[in-house]
């Protein structure tokens, strides 16, 4: 239980904070500029308990316009505070959605992003603009475990901002999460794998080149697409001789016809001399059964 000597040094401390705020903060109506710089002054100071109750009265001001432009002198000081974040976090849940999404993105650029994950509990009944802001941060900060969300968002309203903050993730593990719970698992809603297919490919995660490869013969025409996609920024020369090789077995006109245009545009993207994708062609589809797919494929390269 607080003393006596600590409840009177506090209380004194909270009535010097107010006259402060009254007479030397400049806090008249009239002067909401100067009110402003003296704030950020007291807060870039390290004054104890007077601190963090000009934090408090700071961060709950009848005025928006004050915390908005006060606040983000702490996006670079007292990091690692946890009095400090936790202030600022429990704020989010009481203040207007202007200055929450002000505190949101606060506690990201101090690196206690996960402040404000809390939120999420209640995020069907939170201010549309502080969702999109808590959708950005979740998405840039979060590990695997917040991943259901994150798709959820990546095939909904929210596709934008949830794949510009995963591509903006660097997560350890990340990428294989990634593509072991929405690629490769059986079962998976299409709009799901072919979010987590974009978002591989946005993420640079060639190490799932060949696995992705596989699934150049699926039958559903958007996640051969997005296969497609991936594919055309990663392959090298190298994996010629693959492709042609997925594209031998396939029995799909519309599998074979989308694998042709890769193999094609691979080949006269990579090569300079288009004898060299031809004399390829001649090794690998050399037998009668593939010589009008050769020949489709030589024309093709021929007038690129």
């Amino acid at each position: 239980m607080m003393s006596v000597r600590k409840m009177m040094t506090r209380l004194t401390a909270v009535f010097i904070l107010f006259w402060a705020i009254v007479f030397q903060v400049s806090a008249s109506a009239e002067d909401p500029l100067g009110r402003i710089h003296e704030l950020r002054t007291i807060l870039h100071k390290d004054n104890g308990e007077f601190y963090y109750d000009t934090l408090e009265i700071t961060l709950y001001d009848e005025d928006t316009m004050i915390p908005v432009r006060v606040l983000p002198v702490l996006a670079s000081y007292k990091l690692g505070d946890d009095r400090t974040d936790k202030l600022l976090a429990d704020a989010t849940k009481k203040v207007s959605p202007e200055v929450a999404v002000m505190l949101v993105h606060l506690l990201e650029q101090r690196g206690a992003a996960g402040r404000v994950f809390h939120a999420l509990d209640d995020f069907d009944s939170l201010n549309g603009h502080l969702q999109e802001a808590l959708v950005g941060v979740v998405s840039r900060n979060a590990g695997a475990d917040y991943l259901p969300q994150i798709m959820e968002w990546s095939v909904g309203d929210f596709e934008r901002v949830a794949k510009s903050g995963l591509r903006h993730n660097f997560t350890q593990g990340l990428d294989e999460a990634i593509f072991q719970k929405y690629v490769s698992k059986q079962g998976i809603p299409v709009d799901h794998q072919v979010a987590a297919l974009d978002i591989l490919r946005e993420r640079g995660a060639i190490t799932f080149k060949s696995e992705i490869m596989m699934l150049l013969d699926s039958k559903t025409p958007v996640i051969r697409q997005s296969v497609v996609a991936c594919l055309r920024e990663w392959l090298e020369l190298e994996d010629l001789a693959e492709i042609l090789e997925i594209l031998k077995s396939a029995n799909d006109a519309k599998v074979q016809a989308d694998v042709s245009r890769l193999y094609v545009t691979v080949a006269t993207t990579r090569l300079t001399d288009k004898a060299e994708a031809i004399k390829l062609l001649d090794a690998k589809l050399s037998s009668d059964e593939y010589i009008a797919l050769k020949e489709r494929l030589i024309r093709a390269i021929a007038t690129r």
